[in-house]
């Protein structure tokens, strides 16, 4: 009997066979560059190369590979290794690439974010980047990542199945009327901001704060409900930890360190500056009422100076 290490390939001319449904062993092939966490599960195969009458068997942790070894060499050993499927491919990466917001381009909320804006830029300077653009103003409702089948292929995850697609999200939207119906029977959402607060760590992200309301329970409410909508539909929300927060960012420190050209309070800082909203902790922006909700992209080029619109749908 002779002992087969790990790293011994099988010759070109060996054949292999799937195993019977239900072994627990989906497809194996001797090709090299397969998963290593399988690899490392598969025992050696012992070949008794000395009676060729004697049908080989790999024992792999109770299931029976059967093999045929036909042209084998017998003076070479061999280990079959499984093949990378579909199944066993990492999970896509987790990191959002579309959300679902409420645009805010109410005039008197325009105004108010331009003045702020204005007049943080021209404070600190050295922080401009830091500021978002009056334009792009929205309240997240939760964000998650998609595919764009049109790019890129598709992919399967061996724990969600097919990584979802702009289309699927778009369907999904699509098909969230009832929910839309049962928790804005008659008029759509109706925000009022009010005062500014900020997430931590060391105040990265400062916003606009929504008042806490009927209006806001009401929406939290209807976030929770599409978002589960949204999950069990296979697209599944990042950041599911996070309680639910409304509100518009007016400046956020970016992952990575460096917020602005430099100087006293630029890249050796990782918040936002609280002098930067003194004045402004009780300012009233304004309110908004919230036509629809939007799915947008976060990574495609600005459109008229907002996110590029993949879909929407009324209340």
């Amino acid at each position: 009997m002779t002992e087969t290490p790990h790293d011994t390939l099988l010759p070109k001319d060996a054949e292999t066979r799937r195993t019977p449904s239900g072994s627990g062993i989906e497809n194996f092939v001797s090709e090299s560059g397969t998963d290593q966490a399988l690899h490392d599960s598969v025992n050696a195969t012992e070949v008794n190369t000395k009676d060729s009458a004697s049908p080989p068997l790999t024992a792999m942790r109770g299931n029976l590979l059967s093999l045929s070894t036909s042209g084998v060499s017998s003076s070479r050993p061999f280990v079959v290794r499984p093949v990378k499927s579909a199944s066993s491919l990492p999970p896509p990466s987790t990191r959002p690439t579309h959300f679902l917001a409420l645009r805010l381009n109410n005039p008197t909320l325009q105004t108010n974010f331009a003045t702020f804006h204005d007049s943080a830029r021209a404070q600190f300077p050295d922080l401009s980047r830091l500021f978002i653009p009056p334009l792009e103003m929205h309240v997240t409702l939760f964000v998650f990542s998609l595919f764009r089948a049109d790019k890129e292929g598709a992919v399967e995850s061996g724990s969600t199945g097919r990584l979802k697609t702009v289309e699927d999200a778009r369907m999904c939207l699509e098909e969230s009327r009832e929910i839309f119906k049962q928790h804005y029977p008659s008029s759509p959402p109706a925000l009022t901001f009010r005062g500014v607060g900020s997430f931590p760590p060391g105040n990265r992200v400062l916003y606009a704060r929504v008042q806490p309301d009927d209006e806001f329970e009401k929406l939290s409410s209807f976030v929770a409900a599409l978002r589960t909508h949204f999950s069990i539909h296979g697209i599944l929300a990042t950041s599911d930890a996070e309680v639910f927060t409304p509100h518009a960012t007016l400046a956020k420190v970016r992952p990575g360190g460096g917020k602005g050209r430099g100087g006293r309070s630029g890249r050796g800082s990782t918040g936002v500056p609280r002098d930067v909203w003194r004045g402004w902790e009780d300012y009233e922006w304004g309110a908004q009422h919230c036509d629809t909700v939007e799915l947008l992209s976060m990574s495609d080029p600005k459109v008229e100076g907002y996110y590029r619109v993949e879909g929407r749908l009324g209340f």
